[in-house]
């Protein structure tokens, strides 16, 4: 039991690193999640709400190469009461109620406390709610049977495996079940029962295609995940973040949208310290000259001393320049580590 959960931790864990991308898929992912939760069928009196949280100290330059680094970029999520109106057509998992993505009531209502998630603790969520979302997307009616005198027993609806219940489940090697059994059979096993074709849960394609009109399975599985996506928030961290807060994070991150990027390697070495030249250096010929952010203790005292600047000047600026490039080059590893989920 302990080794099966540690799979599927893993398997998650290589699903949040395959769902994150660059700053700006970070934000269409919680455009998404937005929209994803609004649209849920469950539960019908409330959905979640998420909202962007930046550290105040991180600039809008540095914060698309540095909002994977824990505690520069959160997620606040509020669970909202859902207005009468977004609860129309709740047993069809779908609102066809056109509005702004964006769009959020004046009137909504927070119940209960916010609660604030790290970056990877959020993609946890978005493959959930992802989930839930394929299990509205792939709902498509059988076609009618016509019946005829010379019609066999045969029901091509049934399931394979217990022969009673309708089909819900299309496996790329297009053998189908019923969900029942086929969540039973995908915990034992990642092949398929009829032909032992291989299939990986972890992928990021979809994994089936929900083929059944009988919606009271697929509604049980979909609101077990909804069920896990609450319960996973009830252990998080309550929010203590205020409304200046976010309207302020969300003044940078537009700010940050608007930055120019460049690779985190050229940004690090030219564009971070772009002028890393001594204090008393001519400005004229800073524009035409570009050097490297590490020189040589006497290059840099020899060119302080030679524009005027004193011996103590020059050894301070020396210094400063190192931690920069420490700075500069603890700020990348960073940046290129992956974030594990906590899940606990």
């Amino acid at each position: 039991m302990g080794q099966s959960t540690s799979i599927q931790e893993d398997k998650m864990k290589k699903r949040i690193r395959q769902a994150m991308g660059t700053f700006m898929d970070f934000g269409t992912h919680l455009k998404n999640a937005n929209e994803w939760a609004r649209i849920c069928t469950t539960p019908k009196n409330c959905y979640l709400s998420f909202r962007i949280v930046i550290d105040p100290n991180v600039s809008a330059e540095l914060l698309p190469y540095l909002w994977r680094i824990h505690g520069n970029v959160a997620v606040e999520v509020r669970k909202m009461r859902r207005p009468v109106e977004m609860q129309l057509n709740l047993g069809e998992f779908r609102l066809d109620i056109p509005r702004d993505p964006t769009y959020e009531p004046e009137n909504s209502e927070t119940i209960g406390q916010a609660k604030t998630l790290t970056i990877a603790q959020f993609y946890y969520i978005y493959c959930f709610l992802s989930d839930v979302k394929a299990c509205a997307a792939h709902t498509v009616r059988f076609p009618e049977k016509t019946t005829s005198t010379g019609e066999t027993d045969f029901d091509e609806t049934e399931c394979q495996i217990c022969m009673d219940k309708k089909k819900q489940v299309a496996l790329p090697c297009a053998h189908s079940f019923c969900l029942n059994c086929f969540q039973h059979w995908s915990t034992q096993s990642q092949t398929c029962p009829i032909c032992r074709a291989k299939f990986n849960c972890s992928e990021g394609d979809e994994l089936w295609q929900l083929t059944s009109d009988e919606v009271e399975d697929l509604g049980s599985y979909a609101t077990d995940l909804v069920a896990r996506i609450y319960e996973y928030l009830d252990k998080r961290d309550r929010s203590k973040h205020t409304e200046e807060d976010i309207k302020r994070s969300a003044e940078l991150y537009a700010a940050a949208l608007a930055v120019k990027q460049t690779p985190l390697r050229k940004f690090v070495h030219t564009d971070l310290f772009p002028t890393a030249l001594p204090l008393g250096f001519p400005s004229i010929l800073r524009s035409g000259i570009r050097l490297a952010t590490e020189f040589d203790s006497d290059l840099m005292l020899a060119l302080e001393l030679a524009s005027g600047e004193d011996q103590y000047a020059a050894m301070q600026h020396f210094e400063q320049l190192q931690r920069d490039q420490m700075l500069a080059v603890t700020m990348a590893m960073q940046a290129e580590a992956e974030e594990s989920p906590d899940e606990s």
